[in-house]
């Protein structure tokens, strides 16, 4: 059944703490902490609190709550210069869910895990001896309440430069690395605990061969990263990121990506003469969960400039969405921006009770 979002029994009683508003609501026993409102339900009234950054969260009195949260979304897979290949997708951050969750009243401290970030990008300038390395870079973990939600793992690069990694859902494997496993997408760690449902998936995978033109995507807490696709320059497609998750039946559309959380990053594609393709994220194109697109490059050849297109590559900050992996960078642009891989979103911890 479809909620209200109902906001006229809220008040701005604080003004702001570390950007977000602590309101209180006119009528009934609430909390603070976070983002809050009240969201209707079959003429129910349930109060939200999200939060989208550290913060506290205190309670009155003991409520019966459902409690969502995620890690960080991991970075995608990084570029080191001219090398005709498209990269891992970055995984979702791991989550939790607990219905029916009696928390007594007091303080409760919330971390909110960082996204992978995206470091500096590779650069041809000079040959081999001037390419920077980029790194790829986990999620942090999100932990709340005595439990931990997992950063997700980030996407791998090609030719042994960088192995996908490990996280609350695994990074999708880069290609055409000639060490054992470095191909394939890494697995979910998130963790089990007692009364918690917990998500998680592993990262889709590519090939060794030397025409492998793209990387597998990240996975999602609501499936696996898709493996890389196509057989040659003109067909290539990264892997789409795994799906996420639709939460919007208990906290409403605002908060995730329309209600949504956990979608993995899309993997990069490299392709010559032909249309750009970016490798969606969230389970595929027009799918929500916050995760970042695959970045692409064609190349006319090796003489003339790529064009590229940088659509949405990184993860959706509060949704937990994995970045999307990079392309080469054939180019010796000033911002090195065909190497580009996304940023992981960060996470967040949704929290609600009844009025």
């Amino acid at each position: 059944m479809a909620g209200t979002l109902k906001v006229s029994k809220i008040t701005n009683d604080q003004g702001f703490t570390k950007g977000n508003l602590i309101p209180y609501a006119e009528a009934g026993d609430v909390g603070q902490g976070g983002r809050q409102f009240i969201y209707v339900v079959g003429g129910v009234e349930w109060v939200v609190h999200e939060f989208r950054e550290d913060g506290m969260f205190w309670l009155p009195s003991n409520k019966v709550c459902d409690i969502f949260m995620i890690g960080g979304g991991g970075s995608g897979g990084p570029s080191y210069g001219d090398q005709d290949t498209g990269k891992g997708g970055g995984g979702a951050g791991g989550a939790l869910w607990r219905q029916g969750y009696t928390v007594t009243g007091g303080t409760y401290d919330i971390h909110i895990g960082e996204g992978g970030s995206r470091s500096s990008v590779g650069n041809q300038s000079g040959g081999a001896a001037g390419i920077q390395k980029s790194i790829s870079q986990n999620g942090a973990d999100t932990w709340a309440f005595g439990v931990i939600a997992r950063g997700g793992g980030a996407g791998g690069g090609s030719d042994n430069q960088r192995r996908a990694q490990e996280g609350g859902c695994g990074g999708g494997g880069g290609p055409r690395n000639s060490n054992g496993g470095w191909n394939d997408g890494r697995s979910s760690t998130q963790d089990s605990w007692s009364g918690w449902t917990a998500y998680g998936n592993s990262g889709g995978s590519t090939i060794q061969s030397g025409n492998t033109y793209g990387g597998g995507g990240g996975g999602g807490i609501g499936g696996p990263g898709g493996n890389y696709n196509g057989g040659d320059t003109s067909t290539s497609q990264g892997g789409s990121g795994g799906a996420g998750l639709n939460f919007s039946g208990y906290f409403g559309t605002t908060v995730g990506h329309f209600g949504w959380f956990g979608g993995g990053g899309g993997g990069g594609t490299y392709r010559h003469i032909s249309t750009l393709y970016n490798a969606p994220p969230n389970g595929g194109a027009g799918q929500y969960g916050g995760g970042g697109y695959g970045n692409t490059s064609r190349e006319g050849s090796q003489t003339s400039p790529n064009v590229y297109s940088h659509y949405q590559l990184d993860g959706m900050n509060g949704t937990g969405g994995g970045g999307g992996g990079a392309t080469e960078d054939h180019d010796e642009d000033a911002d090195n921006r065909g190497s580009a891989h996304g940023k992981g979103g960060s996470g967040a911890v949704v929290i609600r009770y009844q009025l």
